[in-house]
């Protein structure tokens, strides 16, 4: 049986082998779906189970019979790859967790940091109002997008330092709520 699977797996390595490489994702099909129950929290078990599915399709392109059995290979592969895609989802997650919440569905609204700053910037520009009012809305929203940025103290210094130089008195109100 070993051999058999053997010469299935390198026959299944070139490119035209389709057949095999089916009768390979078949008979492993329970190891890929016991891997794809066990991650499907992270990104869903049909995700879970198309990473699988990969890897064990990276294990017999990559398998070499004077390394050991094809099974005991596959498993280590398809375990590994599975763990390693579901380790850059949770990265990604980890990285955006501290991003600015969305402003809403409102299509005039704006959507991110550039955006807004854009936003508050042309209000300021237009004419139509108040040198202070803007002034204020603009020291408004750049401290709330730096609460959300969640700056260390000494990029929070350097921020108030480099937007306000002469006017402390009024910015320490809109820095005392970060």
């Amino acid at each position: 049986m070993e051999m058999d699977l053997t010469d299935t797996v390198l026959m299944a390595q070139h490119p035209c082998a389709e057949q095999q490489r089916q009768e390979i994702l078949t008979a492993f099909a329970p190891l890929l779906k016991r891997v794809a129950r066990m991650y499907q929290d992270v990104a869903g078990y049909d995700e879970a189970y198309q990473e699988a599915c990969l890897g064990l399709l990276r294990a017999i392109a990559t398998y070499r019979p004077e390394a050991g059995p094809f099974p005991a290979y596959a498993k280590a592969r398809v375990h590994g790859d599975v763990r390693t895609a579901m380790r850059r989802l949770w990265t990604a997650a980890a990285r955006q967790a501290f991003a600015p919440p969305a402003f809403g569905e409102d299509e005039s609204a704006p959507h991110d940091i550039g955006d807004t700053l854009a936003h508050v910037i042309a209000a300021m520009t237009d004419g139509t109002s108040d040198d202070a009012v803007d002034r204020c809305l603009l020291q408004d929203v750049i401290a709330r997008l730096a609460a959300c940025a969640g700056l260390s103290a000494r990029e929070r210094i350097w921020l108030r330092a480099a937007l306000w130089p002469d006017d402390r008195g009024a910015c320490e109100r809109a820095w005392s709520q970060l």
